[in-house]
């Protein structure tokens, strides 16, 4: 894919190899902190009886706050900081802002360990709420 980019759209993105090789690390981190994010949001159909809204929500919420309709940097300063706090743009924007050359490779293994302790902090949470939601579920019906 990131050759196919370079060879239609050249200069775009991906202007140096680590480029690629940090667009990877970060897109792979975005979609395990994305399966973890929505696993706790289904974690929650143990005590709620529907969770499509919530899912709802968060997609809605997410796509306006990742990055992937607006960019972040569009964003009045005040929000942008408390985005900046929420895993949310590691779903998206990091990701794309590596590609795009914006955050140099010096910021990378900060960024990346913030991501990974999001990615932990949700996986722990998911599991603990599985966990109690398991133990307090009761199937009827057949």
């Amino acid at each position: 894919m990131i050759i196919l980019f370079q060879l239609f759209f050249p200069g775009w993105a991906f202007h140096h190899p680590i480029q690629g090789f940090g667009f990877i690390l970060f897109l792979t981190l975005a979609v395990f902190l994305s399966y973890s994010l929505y696993f706790l949001i289904v974690c929650c159909a143990f005590w709620f009886g529907e969770v499509r809204v919530l899912i709802l929500a968060f997609n809605l919420s997410s796509r306006v706050f990742a990055g992937s309709i607006i960019p972040l940097e569009f964003f009045p300063n005040y929000m942008l900081q408390f985005i900046q706090n929420t895993p949310l743009p590691y779903l998206v924007n990091i990701p794309v802002n590596i590609a795009l050359g914006k955050i140099p490779a010096e910021q990378w293994d900060w960024l990346f360990l913030k991501g990974c302790i999001w990615t932990l902090i949700t996986v722990v949470t998911g599991h603990l709420l599985y966990e109690r939601g398991i133990k307090k579920y009761e199937g009827f019906g057949g």
